[in-house]
């Protein structure tokens, strides 16, 4: 009898650490449109998918909303989720990959009347160009040696910056600039991809302690959202036509 109440109590302890190893730490910051607040609720193309899986897969803890900074210093806490995070080679052995949630470019973006043919992102050297600090599109640049960068906190800032003319091109995610833009009540018929570079991919991570279980059980229903159509459903709210 007592050996099978200890046993009871072995099962139970185990189940509820599992429990507690499954309760992710879910967290996001403001990166418009693939994640922001409106009316004091977290939203966005990226929230949108990652609250879809959180049904499916039976996650129920809140989204934490936090400054970038500190989400990404917070990222490689154990038990952490974290999205959208461009895949980039920097960062491939940082975090465990669920996605890709959506396709982009890094793209040069000027104003209609600065547009000129380029064939190389060398011929780009000599203009300014914003971009934000600590996003990939400015590791991008510096690599390449690129020394006229204003390097701006935020990409509402460098928005703002761009229509009032403080730089030549706009460096970003050509989803992320359009939808500013437009949000701002500029016309995107007055702008022009200067330069197309790389392509983006946009995912959720986790701390590399999450299980593989828990990473393939989120990968599956995914991938199940792409072939139901609910994904693509999610996509076109957000997409700029």
């Amino acid at each position: 009898m007592l050996y099978f109440r200890v046993l009871i109590s072995l099962l139970f302890i185990t189940s509820l650490n599992a429990s507690e190893h499954n309760k992710l730490n879910i967290t996001s910051g403001e990166l418009p449109p693939y994640s922001y607040l409106e009316k004091n609720e977290l939203t966005g193309l990226s929230v949108e998918i990652v609250k879809e899986l959180q049904k499916r897969v039976a996650y129920k803890y809140k989204i934490r909303n936090k400054p970038w900074g500190r989400v990404i210093k917070e990222s490689y806490e154990p038990n952490t989720m974290t999205f959208p995070l461009a895949r980039v080679p920097y960062r491939e052995k940082q975090y465990k990959w669920i996605g890709p949630i959506y396709t982009d470019s890094f793209v040069f973006v000027v104003k209609k009347e600065n547009y000129k043919k380029i064939h190389t992102i060398n011929e780009l050297k000599d203009i300014t160009v914003g971009v934000n600090l600590g996003a990939p599109t400015t590791k991008r640049l510096q690599s390449l040696d690129f020394t006229k960068l204003i390097i701006i906190t935020s990409e509402i800032k460098l928005s703002k910056m761009f229509i009032r003319d403080r730089f030549y091109a706009w460096y970003s995610p050509k989803l992320m600039i359009y939808d500013m833009l437009n949000k701002l009540d500029y016309n995107l018929n007055d702008v022009s991809v200067l330069y197309k570079d790389k392509a983006l991919k946009w995912y959720i991570v986790t701390s590399l302690d999450v299980d593989d279980q828990i990473i393939n059980l989120w990968q599956k229903e995914l991938d199940n959202m792409k072939l139901d159509g609910s994904f693509e459903k999610i996509i076109d709210k957000f997409e700029i036509k």
